[in-house]
């Protein structure tokens, strides 16, 4: 299952309801409300890991005394998954439960806790395989991801989908339509709520020679509401309402044994209250098995999205990866990665202090190795740098991170 580009990036797709699979993050995210992988009934993860961070102020020493933030700490989380799939047939029920929490040796005020719960319902009919769902999320916000000189914020995610998706021979189609809504506990410091209502279809042709090639037409509604903290003296709202029609074409295909990708480009005609504008959004993603162990991936997305803050219309974010994994043995698998990123707030009337532009580059090394069966250890090193429109966000940090998981 690929990920087309939208409002809120949502996949459009869903392939057969019994083989989907995300994570935990990706649905606390806002992204596909899907079942457990694989046919166990009941499954659990449990994790946990320390991590040092030269700088989690998320910006220099001006923010870091703003925000009230000691720039280096060490961090300390643990978190555990519970999933549960009833498969009868062809038809599957599940729920699924997250919970994290952080510790700060230094910067209490960071401390906080993670909870996501999902579920839904799903079914094959001849050809076709029907999917609804929903979920909530409760989450913190990093203080890196926060784009206003505050260093806390909740956030609060209800979500509902419904899917089916359907082939006939060498004709595919689907259609999906969701509705969420994005609840901030820091209005007073400059967040916005919003509601987002989209819906897409595609119809397509496979061939085992051509690959898949669909269609694609999306529409999504961004409304931010009547709040009379995002208003200007005349009662007039900065944070603009938008809506985005989209046409386009994906296109997947697998190359021999070693190489597969996946591509969508769409044309975007996106109506705001005060202006229009046409663009293109779109993904990418590669995958190359160089050798039995070393594999290569590529990614790259480029999305108009709901924007969390106030006196601004929706985000325009691009980023592209670059992934390499080497298996030693059976048991130890290492990595490094590069990741490239640009968020540009657009619309509305900007407020000091506000990120309206920033740049991000990391990179990162990692090893793991499995103890038993089901157990795992992994480390890992990571350099991170952001340029931004406003200075005081521009930081750098050096991070490393011990880790441990189990699965029952």
């Amino acid at each position: 299952m690929h990920r087309l580009p939208g409002v809120l990036a949502t996949p459009m797709t869903i392939s057969c309801v019994l083989m989907a699979a995300s994570s935990a993050h990706a649905q606390a995210a806002g992204g596909s409300i899907t079942p457990p992988a694989g046919a166990k009934r009941f499954a659990a993860d449990v994790r946990s890991n320390v991590a040092y961070a030269s700088n989690v102020s998320g910006g220099d020493d001006t923010l870091a005394t703003i925000r009230r933030i000691k720039p280096s700490d060490v961090t300390f989380q643990s978190g555990a998954t519970l999933r549960f799939q009833l498969l009868s047939g062809r038809n599957v029920l599940f729920l699924t439960g997250a919970a994290d929490a952080r510790r700060h040796v230094h910067n209490k005020i960071l401390d906080g806790e993670d909870y996501q719960v999902s579920a839904g319902a799903g079914s094959q009919l001849g050809p076709c395989s029907g999917l609804v769902g929903a979920s909530f999320a409760r989450r913190r916000s990093l203080v890196d991801d926060l784009a206003l000189p505050v260093a806390t914020n909740i956030t609060e995610q209800p979500l509902a989908s419904v899917s089916m998706n359907c082939a006939s021979g060498a004709v595919i189609g689907s259609v999906q339509a969701s509705a969420g809504k994005l609840r901030n506990r820091g209005k007073q410091q400059g967040f916005v709520d919003s509601d987002t209502r989209s819906g897409a279809a595609s119809v397509g042709y496979r061939n085992a020679t051509l690959g898949d090639i669909s269609l694609i037409a999306q529409y999504s509604k961004v409304y931010y509401g009547d709040d009379p903290l995002n208003a200007l003296p005349s009662g007039l709202s900065t944070t603009e309402d938008f809506e985005q029609y989209s046409v386009g074409v994906q296109y997947a295909r697998k190359i021999g044994m070693r190489l597969s990708g996946t591509a969508a480009v769409l044309v975007n005609q996106l109506n705001g209250t005060s202006a229009k504008s046409t663009g293109i959004s779109g993904n990418a993603a590669l995958e190359y098995r160089a050798t039995p162990r070393i594999q290569l991936s590529l990614g790259y997305d480029r999305s108009n999205q709901a924007s969390v803050l106030a006196n601004t219309s929706y985000l325009y974010a691009q980023s592209v990866d670059f992934k390499i994994n080497y298996r030693l043995s059976q048991r130890i698998s290492l990595g490094a990665g590069v990741r490239g990123s640009r968020d540009q707030y657009r619309g509305g009337i900007p407020s000091p202090l506000q990120i309206r532009d920033s740049k991000q580059l990391s990179g990162n090394v990692s090893g793991s190795m499995k103890i038993g069966r089901n157990a795992q250890i992994m480390l890992s090193a990571e350099h991170v740098e952001r340029k931004a429109d406003v200075r005081i966000y521009d930081f750098t940090s050096d991070n490393v991170t011990l880790g441990f998981t189990t699965q029952f």
